[in-house]
């Protein structure tokens, strides 16, 4: 019995290491490489440009916190979409969604 308990826990360990390991590191390029695919996926539905860059900024995993006035307010400033898909990019890699955003989000003049 402790031997089948013993091999059981060894499968369990390895199946856990090896899921650890096998996760790919989402690069730069595969993060725009996904913005692009689901903005066009909101593309096909027939929204227009800025209703689909606002969809794609509100859902975001890390963004949708953020108040939509404020993620409106960012699809407008920034017109075109590379612009939205570049400043994302750059925004998720320094962290700045996180740390300066929200901060930034709760004032009245934005």
């Amino acid at each position: 019995m402790e031997n089948l308990t013993f091999w059981l826990v060894v499968v369990l360990a390895t199946i856990a290491v090896y899921r650890l390991l096998s996760r790919r590191v989402v690069t730069p390029k595969a993060r725009v490489t996904a913005m692009l695919r689901r903005y066009r996926a909101l593309e096909r539905t027939g929204l227009s440009e800025h209703e689909c860059l606002l969809q794609l900024l509100a859902t975001r995993r890390n963004w949708k916190g953020l108040p939509h006035r404020f993620l409106g307010e960012l699809v407008s400033r920034l017109r075109s979409k590379e612009d939205v898909v570049r400043f994302l990019s750059v925004s998720e890699d320094y962290g700045y969604h996180r740390d300066h955003y929200p901060e930034i989000a709760t004032r009245i003049d934005l």
